[in-house]
């Protein structure tokens, strides 16, 4: 009996890979060449590929898909992916919406973990889903010990997948199938905001005689404010109204304490120089002590680092929204937390020491390490990725929830994802 339902699960999780691999061929097409690409038909029509009833056989993922997209009234296009394996059939549907000009366009990823170099797992690190690299260098993606992909394998274009994978022969590897890219993966960076010159105001800090300490949000705008510091294990609550607001601060110090958002306008802090947490300190989590429970609203916050200093979060912070780092390192250990998006131009990024996080870990120029029984739910995509020491990475689709930012739109019409089912 269990061997039968082995059969039907592997059956059918390639049935969902070959509709989401397809899936992504049509949108990789759309946005690469909107006016000629075929999956952007005229104004309300359809096209189907292969054909409206027929599948295409797909060589490399042993099975055959269906493509159809629909243009609803050119602001919407609708995608109906099918992959067939075996007698399994799955289906996935998603929502284009179509604008022109504006923002970065976030690429469709569909990996829990990318590298456009190599891959290397050891001890029982894991990545948890699909995986990919740029990369065709045989040898480019290694494992040993308790380590291993559960998904697919896409490797770079030209790429041999009998020579691309470095593990003793008795390793069970990647337990999808690999094959090799039609055109290589592309991920860029959005374009990180200017920090304006601004008149100096003052810095601000938690009362002692007074806990919460409250901050108005409007009796600073257009200020610059050299510091702002949580300590005492105190909180500090920032009143946000219902507009939308910018904080611009040097230093933002959180040596021991909580900072939370009273309000609900978004807000965007923009961090000159140095972000510093101690102790059990927390961002955007509504918390009035350590041991309380993380329940901000984290789309409320985006924060944007553009200091050198290495952003650390250790001894059981947690950080709560989207982080935009520049140019700085990164690390994470100590039991912390990170909730959000964690968007950075810098070189290294390391997890560590039982770190948990729900986010996308987007990191195009950066060696990234997990090691220590780091964990996280949601997709890195990397530069080089390195796995060690029970840490595994869980394919979670976000893109969805990922933040709107400054980019790479121009004139062209632009294609962002509103719904995938």
């Amino acid at each position: 009996m269990s061997n039968t339902r082995t059969v039907q699960t592997h059956s059918e999780n390639q049935a969902y890979n070959i509709a989401q691999s397809a899936a992504m061929v049509a949108i990789n097409d759309i946005r690469s060449d909107p006016s000629g690409s075929p999956f952007n038909p005229d104004p309300d029509s359809t096209y189907s590929y292969p054909s409206s009833s027929d599948f295409e056989d797909w060589v490399e993922m042993h099975g055959e898909y269906n493509v159809t997209t629909t243009n609803q009234g050119d602001t919407l296009l609708t995608i109906r992916s099918t992959g067939r394996f075996e007698e399994s059939v799955y289906q996935v549907r998603i929502g284009l919406v179509k604008t022109t000009g504006g923002g970065f366009v976030w690429p469709p990823i569909d990996t829990a973990v990318h590298a456009e170099e190599d891959i290397t797992l050891s001890g029982s690190g894991t990545i948890q889903g699909n995986a990919s690299t740029n990369s065709a260098s045989p040898g480019a993606v290694s494992m040993n010990g308790g380590a291993g992909i559960t998904g697919n394998l896409a490797i770079g274009p030209g790429g041999n997948p009998d020579d691309i994978v470095n593990k003793p022969n008795w390793h069970g590897g990647v337990q999808g199938e690999v094959f090799a890219l039609d055109t290589p993966y592309e991920y860029e960076l959005p374009d990180f905001p200017d920090l304006p010159v601004l008149p100096t105001g003052s810095s601000f800090e938690t009362e002692k005689w007074n806990d919460p300490t409250d901050f108005y949000a409007n009796q600073y705008t257009g200020y610059y404010i050299p510091e702002i510091s949580v300590n005492q294990n105190r909180s500090m609550n920032i009143h946000v109204g219902d507009q939308n607001r910018k904080i611009y601060v040097g230093n933002l110090d959180v040596k021991n304490g909580h900072i939370n958002f009273v309000g609900t306008g978004k807000v965007e802090l923009y961090v000159y120089n140095d972000i510093n947490f101690g102790a059990g300190s927390s961002l955007n989590c509504n918390a009035q002590w350590s041991a309380s429970p993380c329940n901000g609203e984290t789309s409320q916050l985006m924060t944007y680092y553009g200091g050198s200093n290495e952003f650390r979060l250790a001894g059981g912070q947690y950080f709560n929204g989207n982080l935009y780092i520049e140019s700085a390192d990164a690390k994470f250990t100590g039991g912390s937390k990170f909730k959000g998006n964690l968007i950075s131009g810098g070189d290294d990024l390391e997890v560590a020491g039982g770190f948990e996080g729900v986010s996308a870990f987007y990191a195009p120029n950066a060696y990234v390490q997990f090691k220590g029984g780091g964990n996280l739910r949601g997709f890195v995509v990397s530069d080089s990725y390195r796995s060690t020491g029970g840490t595994w990475v869980y394919e979670e689709n976000l893109d969805t929830d990922l933040p709107d930012l400054d980019g790479n739109g121009g004139g062209a019409p632009t294609f962002s994802v509103t719904y995938w089912n």
